[in-house]
Formats: structure tokens, C-alpha cells, sequence
């Protein structure tokens, strides 16, 4: 079985990237602006994926989060700098999160 779209339905455009900002934030020792930065980036983010998700029924939530982590774990095996830098952002505590369950 073969998760996703074809790379043809798939949209051309690429969004600039987060990271590279908030790494030269983090070397700069300019920490707040950083976590500022971090705190857009997993807004827009969760703003995208949530916006996919929000039609999905409310009892298919273990079928998301077992999809969630495996697409986590493949991110991470694909890019093994990316599962380096996750590791080193353990640490930083991200704001919880009020799902609404669809019935």
C-alpha cells in the first residue's frame, strides 16, 4: 500500500523554510526571538494540518495518531540532521492543543 498523493497532485509551490532562520536566531544567542520564531512555525504548521484533519470522525483519532508517528519516524530516518535537531529541541515545551472531536 502506498500512502499520499501522487507527486502530480501534489502542490508545486514550496513554503520558505523556518529552521534556517531560527537556527542563525539560536546562534546569535538571540533565544526569545527564536522560540518566537519556533512558536509561528508550529502555528502555521498545526494550522495546515489541522485544517486536513478536521473532517475526519472522532473515532478514527488511534488510526491519526498511529499515521502521525509513522510519518514522524520516516521524516526522521529520511533526514538524519532534522531527528538531530528534534532531539535537541526536546526541551522546548510547545503550548497544548484543543482538538474538537467530530461525532
Amino acid at each position: 500500500m502506498i500512502f499520499g498523493k501522487k507527486k502530480k497532485d501534489l502542490p508545486t509551490e514550496v513554503t520558505p523554510a523556518y529552521m534556517p532562520k531560527i537556527m542563525e536566531l539560536l546562534q546569535g544567542a538571540k533565544y526569545d526571538a527564536a522560540m518566537e520564531e519556533l512558536g509561528k512555525a508550529a502555528q502555521d504548521y498545526f494550522q495546515r494540518v489541522s485544517k486536513a484533519t478536521e473532517t475526519i470522525h472522532g473515532h478514527d483519532a488511534a488510526i491519526m495518531i498511529k499515521l502521525f508517528r509513522h510519518m514522524a519516524s520516516e521524516l526522521e530516518r529520511a533526514d538524519p540532521q532534522a531527528a538531530r535537531i528534534v532531539a535537541a529541541m526536546k526541551k522546548i515545551n510547545l503550548p497544548p492543543i484543543e482538538y474538537r472531536r467530530t461525532k
